[in-house]
């Protein structure tokens, strides 16, 4: 547990963030909130495509006007030619996430970017990583394997989005989404047949938002907790 909203595997013992900075400005309430050290996100680098800044610069501007199937055409030639470019894959994969017919599409785009990231920056059985410019991949990939069924990679996804929201405060600011991804913790260790992690989910999404009805169903459905054998004097 790297936080309180944190769970990753055991295996796991150390956690670099990457593309982030301790906040100088954080007050020690802040800090309580988030569970530890108040992070910032680096900037991001002048240039981020040698040859298609200007369409990266339309994508994201047409993005901003919903116009997400234009964001997404906007990119198709510079992903041709720089395949590997991880601002342009996810600026590329966050406008198909966001339209109704190809957001299924962008789960092999934050796959190639997740696996990109990962590789450079070390991840390994047992170290875990969290790229600060791409936060929100890890959440929106989280979710798209879960769409897929595959719970484990979606609970480690989630949690680690988790872990970088939380040092950021952003999860105060944005209530609801803090709830579903507790909410989407829960279900991900109910299908894994982890019944006390997910009690764990469970009873935290509670204490926050007593009114979940999502994680009482989960909840429900487990067998009593396991007793704590008392060792004899």
């Amino acid at each position: 547990m790297m936080t309180p909203d944190a769970v990753l595997p055991y295996v796991k013992n150390t956690l670099l963030k990457e593309h982030a900075s301790p906040n100088p400005n954080a007050t020690a309430k802040q800090i309580a909130v988030a569970g530890q050290h108040l992070m910032q996100p680096d900037p991001l680098p002048m240039e981020q495509s040698a040859t298609y800044g200007s369409a990266l610069a339309a994508s994201r501007a047409a993005y901003a006007q919903g116009q997400f199937n234009n964001a997404a055409t906007r990119l198709t030639a510079g992903l041709a030619n720089e395949t590997q470019n991880p601002f342009l894959l996810f600026q590329y994969a966050r406008a198909l996430y966001a339209t109704e017919v190809r957001k299924p599409e962008s789960f092999v785009v934050y796959q190639q970017l997740i696996r990109s990231l990962d590789r450079d920056n070390g991840e390994n059985d047992s170290i875990a990583t969290i790229d600060y410019w791409f936060l929100e991949a890890y959440w929106k990939l989280g979710t798209l394997q879960m769409d897929q069924a595959q719970w484990g990679p979606a609970a480690y996804n989630i949690a680690r989005f988790l872990a970088g929201a939380a040092s950021l405060n952003e999860l105060t600011q944005e209530p609801m989404l803090y709830e579903q991804a507790l909410g989407y913790l829960t279900e991900c260790y109910f299908k894994l047949n982890e019944p006390e992690i997910c009690r764990y989910y469970g009873t935290r999404t509670l204490k926050f938002f007593p009114k979940n009805r999502y994680v009482k169903a989960y909840l429900a459905k487990l067998p009593p907790p396991m007793a704590i054998k008392r060792l004899r004097p």
